[in-house]
């Protein structure tokens, strides 16, 4: 089964056309193409992401990624599998409906038409939610008029699906077959983004029958935060701290410097502005002790808050440092370790939690805050200690991207019947996966 994925939901225009195939029961993919735009350098100077320049920065790459997707996809794709479509005038009617909002981009898909050469897709499929739904319903419409154009089944794929199994893929190499990781029966997601910090429990069945093998996977909730993401606190103490956007790698990169030099006392162990040892901050760990799964940001983040109010530098209204930043770059390292500490202590504990008390010895990391090293240090630890293997994405599939929701279509389409979804596919900012 061929797979065109379009992925909008956010900051990232991306796209990726792939092969999905049973071999022995196991899934085999072969990637013709994957292309990603990111919009992060035009979002910066807000400190996150504007939905309006969203939507306008998705108008703008769609047809250029997908002329992009197509040359480097003739790679792999037989000649034989290509072919010159022309709308007719009922299509472009249809496209034009479909792309009221967006009457640039109909034109220039109907033109883009008259141009390139389509390859053979079996599917195509788009993300539907959770996200900006302004960002959403560019790819959805654009998938909708490529559906009507190549006369083929359009399914909306929701994002976290996508974060939650590309842990599966465990190489991203172009135009080379690849066995999938198995998709294990009993697993644990811990889903770690901008925008979510979930534990799933991941249960597969496998039904056969005399006609085809059916894979039923069935998620349940088992806890999530009750305020901000993690990768929001990260992001919202990176604006605190002026520390550029995205957030979370630059806070990473100061309390990395901090774990590295502090052992060999490279590193001044006092804060420059008021004489603090470095070692005895220490911000609040919400919800590390409670009995459930569900986790909590908002405090931890307004530690940092209150934390950097009471600095002298700031009290006093003075900078501190040569780039006349009211924080010195003592203060930012000390802070930015405690947060990351507090931050991921809380994530390990709760996820060592849900794979003892479910059995569970399969644990599948997804989202943009799995490429925090510290995070897969400790969890890597924690499944040594425990004795349950830990999948995390590559770290080209950490961030949002179209090869996930690729992924995560074969693995549910693969095994059953397709059914069209064009006419009611909808974009839902608060798509849940259970």
């Amino acid at each position: 089964m061929r797979i065109l994925s379009i992925e909008t939901s956010c900051d990232e225009t991306s796209m990726a056309l792939v092969d999905m195939v049973n071999v022995d029961n196991d899934i085999n993919i072969l990637i013709h193409g994957h292309f990603t735009a990111s919009q992060a350098q035009y979002h910066a100077q807000y400190g996150g992401v504007f939905p309006a320049m969203a939507k306008l920065e998705h108008i703008k790459a769609c047809l250029p990624l997908l002329h992009t997707l197509f040359a480097e996809s003739g790679i792999s794709i037989p000649e034989d599998e290509w072919a010159s479509i022309t709308p007719g005038k009922e299509q472009i009617e249809n496209i034009n409906k479909i792309l009221h909002r967006e009457i640039e981009l109909a034109n220039g898909l109907v033109e883009f038409c008259t141009k390139e050469k389509f390859p053979k897709i079996d599917l195509i499929s788009v993300t539907n939610g959770p996200g900006l739904e302004m960002a959403l319903w560019v790819g959805i419409n654009f998938a909708k008029s490529l559906g009507e154009i190549l006369n083929v089944p359009v399914v909306g794929t929701n994002h976290m699906m996508g974060h939650l199994y590309s842990g599966l893929l465990p190489e991203d190499i172009l135009h080379k077959e690849i066995k999938l990781n198995p998709i294990p029966n009993d697993a644990i997601a811990l889903l770690v983004s901008g925008g979510h910090t979930e534990l799933i429990q991941v249960e597969s069945y496998k039904v056969e029958s005399e006609k085809k093998k059916t894979h039923i996977q069935q998620y349940t909730l088992l806890g999530a935060t009750l305020d901000d993401a993690v990768g929001e606190a990260f992001d919202k103490v990176a604006r605190m701290l002026d520390l550029p956007y995205p957030g979370g790698p630059a806070i990473s990169k100061l309390a990395e410097t901090k774990r590295r030099y502090s052992v060999s006392g490279s590193l001044a162990q006092t804060s420059e502005s008021n004489g603090e040892v470095l070692d005895q901050l220490h911000f609040p760990r919400p919800m590390l002790h409670s009995k459930n799964y569900d986790f909590s940001y908002s405090g931890l983040k307004t530690a940092v808050l209150y934390h950097i109010q009471k600095l002298p530098s700031r009290q006093a209204g003075l900078p501190t440092d040569k780039a006349g930043n009211p924080i010195s770059e003592q203060d930012k390292i000390n802070i930015a370790k405690e947060f990351e500490d507090a931050a991921i202590e809380v994530l390990v504990k709760k996820t060592i939690k849900a794979m003892d008390e479910t059995g569970a010895n399969i644990l599948l990391v997804g989202g943009g805050v799995s490429a925090n090293k510290y995070l897969r240090k400790e969890l890597i630890d924690a499944g040594k200690k425990y004795n349950f293997n830990v999948h995390f994405p590559l770290q080209s599939l950490t961030g949002d991207n179209a090869l996930m929701i690729a992924l995560a279509t074969g693995i549910e389409y693969l095994y059953k019947e397709i059914k069209n979804q064009k006419d009611e596919l909808k974009a839902n900012g608060m798509l849940k996966i259970a």
